[in-house]
Formats: structure tokens, sequence, C-alpha cells
């Protein structure tokens, strides 16, 4: 499994590096191996597959063991299937002595996921990048319904990665005028200058946050003091 994972994480991060000449940073051990974390939660398969929020749950249990490091975004491999869902974006409520967080991660469910073509690497860099903040819902092309989240935020055109359309290709913003590297005035987030990716753009940016600081796909004015303020929460 942990060689699985690494194949995974660094053939997203050598294709998004073709595509965009930037790549995420990645958390190595000594050995320059991909550091990979293992923990056991407390419900079994069959329960598992029960609950209404698989992706929320996982995350609530990552919290639990300790991974919350503000300067990090968390992505969760579960080896086993989840209902009908390849991926999904995992969001907990982390409530400390510094008032409340949204604390949101990447799932890629690898049982579900067929071993053909990249798949599994365009599911994980899919809900890596929602994880992100993205689609913004300002964006030219984002969905936008009245599904059960209230939202949408992915596009409808084929061969982009966050498109709901398919498509044998996954390009990262296919037009440019969506997510990234846009420069859209009234949607002024750009995943090209997210802190997550490397080199660093001198005006990087944190993952958006609401005034109750939860993950917002609204936020046409980018608020980069009240990322900070929000991350702060847990640091104590």
């Amino acid at each position: 499994m942990n060689d699985t994972i690494e194949k995974i994480v660094l053939k997203t991060n050598d294709h998004f590096y073709i595509n965009n000449n930037k790549k995420f940073r990645l958390d190595l051990t000594k050995e320059g191996k991909l550091d990979v974390s293992f923990i056991r939660v407390d419900k079994k398969k069959k329960k598992i597959s029960r609950i209404q929020n698989g992706a929320g749950y996982f995350t609530a249990e990552i919290i639990k063991h300790g991974f919350y490091n503000p300067k990090k975004l968390y992505a969760i491999f579960y080896q086993d299937y989840y209902k009908r869902e390849w991926g999904q974006v995992g969001n907990a409520i982390f409530y400390g002595p510094n008032k409340m967080i949204e604390i949101n991660t990447s799932v890629t469910y690898l049982e579900k996921i067929p071993l053909k073509g990249a798949l599994r690497e365009r599911v994980y860099l899919h809900e890596l990048i929602h994880a992100l903040g993205f689609v913004q819902l300002c964006a030219p092309g984002a969905i936008k319904d009245t599904g059960p989240w209230g939202k949408n935020d992915h596009l409808n055109y084929r061969d982009d990665v966050m498109s709901d359309s398919g498509g044998e290709n996954w390009y990262i913003d296919k037009k440019r005028i969506e997510y990234y590297d846009n420069s859209i005035p009234n949607c002024e987030m750009d995943l090209k200058k997210s802190a997550f990716l490397e080199p660093t753009e001198k005006d990087f940016q944190l993952q958006p946050m609401s005034k109750s600081c939860k993950l917002t796909r609204w936020q046409p004015k980018y608020n980069h003091q009240r990322s900070l303020d929000c991350l702060a929460r847990l640091n104590f």
C-alpha cells in the first residue's frame, strides 16, 4: 500500500509539473521517500459504508490522531471502497481552545477506482484541488446547482481535471480562465498562487475561508488575513 500511494502522488506531481512548471510541496522522509502515515480507524468496512459522509468521517479520524498541522494539507487514501464514490473532499470541524475551524482533506477510495490508465492520479488530483477551494463559484464556467450540498464547484466541459464531463485527458484549467493562472478581477483565487505549490509565488494564497472559518468556494476577493487568522486557531 505504501508503494501504491507513493506512485500515485509522484505521478500526479510529474503530470502537474509537465503542464505548469510547478509541483506540490511534499513531505519527504530523510531517505527522500514520501512520508506516508497509517492509522487504524474505529469502524469496520461495513459500518463505514453506512456513514452518510464517509470523507468527513476519515477527516475527523486523522484529526483525532493529531494530523491537523495548519501548514499542511492532508491527502487520505482508503484501501477499500465507499458507496459509489471514487473520491471526495473531506471536511470536519475542529473545536480547540482558539474557537472552531473547518479542516479539509482530499480522500481517494482505492478499491473503487480501476487500475487502467491514470484514473487514480486524476481522482487524487481532482479532490486535492477541491480541498484547496476550487473551482470557485465565481469562475465563468463553474457549474452551480441546488443539490444536497447547495453548490457544485465543477466545470462542464471535457478533458479538464475539474470537469464532470469526463474525457481522456486531464488538463489543469484547460482554458486558463477558471482556476489556474486565470487573472479574473472579480474571482481572485488562483491555484497557481497556492502556498502548497513550488516554486512559490510572491503573492501566494492560502485556502479561502469564510467568516466562520469554513472553506468557501465563493470568495471573489481573496482575503489573505482572514485565512491567516483562521489557521492561527490551530496554533496552541
